[in-house]
């Protein structure tokens, strides 16, 4: 009985502690270009409070660009699902693209959606702007376009 009940014990121990491991395991690793063909990977994203602007429908660049404006001077960085993205549609066209709506904002070209779901953004948005700490858990969540009232709302999750 002693075994039993020591052995479920034990069991419990580990199961928690593999979770705090798992809660503090930092952000998840990945190497994505950007829209100039540089690589970045998650030391270069996660230094601090992020805020990542995201999507995966066929204006999320011009989103990402709009978005970008209005948080000029903070940490930002775009992520763009591509994986629907039609095969006839060429590579160099999204990156010229991207330059031009997002001239000063690094947009990680996500090619396979993987990166995408891994930093846990939703399914079929046009934007999602997300604020994440430097371990790479979101702190803060906002969907749709650019108002002062999301503005605010992210400003206020990077400062506070």
């Amino acid at each position: 009985m002693h075994l039993i009940r020591r052995r479920s014990l034990l069991a419990g121990s580990a199961a928690a502690l593999l979770g705090s491991r798992l809660a503090h395991a930092g952000p998840p690793t990945f190497v994505l270009e950007d829209q100039w063909e540089r690589k970045l990977d998650q030391s270069a994203i996660f230094r601090g409070k992020v805020i990542l602007l995201g999507g995966d429908q066929r204006r999320t660049g011009d989103r990402i660009g709009e978005w970008a404006k209005q948080l000029d001077g903070l940490f930002v960085f775009g992520i763009a699902n591509l994986a629907a993205l039609p095969f006839f549609v060429p590579k160099s066209s999204v990156r010229s693209n991207l330059i031009q709506v997002a001239p000063k904002t690094s947009v990680l070209l996500d090619w396979k959606g993987s990166v995408y779901a891994l930093l846990g953004f939703p399914k079929e948005q046009e934007i999602v702007v997300q604020v994440h700490g430097v371990d790479g858990a979101i702190l803060s969540r906002v969907i749709g376009s650019v108002t002062n009232d999301r503005v605010a709302a992210v400003r206020k999750a990077v400062t506070g």
